[in-house]
């Protein structure tokens, strides 16, 4: 639990550092919310012998995703991250690779 807590500790702290301001319950939460996942999965694996996995596995982790998500997207959407521009256009992970295939096929 505590790498889940030093992660949202560190993702509420870089929302800070954007001058966003941030809401630390629930950044904070959307990391512990997986290290509760995990904890559960422990048990299981404990009760049945099985770790979880296939359909089960991914009935589990869609449904718990959605619903902890939900806490980091609000947030980052009343902050204003959503339509921030985290890199100028020309440093964005896509439009490099597009560029160079464009220099590939030239």
């Amino acid at each position: 639990m505590g790498a889940f807590a030093v992660s949202g500790v560190l993702h509420d702290l870089g929302m800070r550092g954007m001058g966003r301001g941030s809401d630390t319950l629930s950044v904070v939460g959307f990391f512990l919310m997986h290290g509760v996942g995990v904890t559960m999965e422990h048990a299981w694996k404990l009760a049945t012998g099985r770790r979880v996995g296939g359909v089960i596995g991914w009935l589990w982790i869609v449904p718990w995703f959605f619903l902890s998500g939900h806490l980091l997207v609000d947030v980052w959407a009343r902050r204003g991250l959503i339509g921030s521009e985290f890199l100028p256009e020309a440093y964005r992970p896509t439009t490099l690779f597009l560029n160079w295939i464009s220099r590939e096929n030239e």
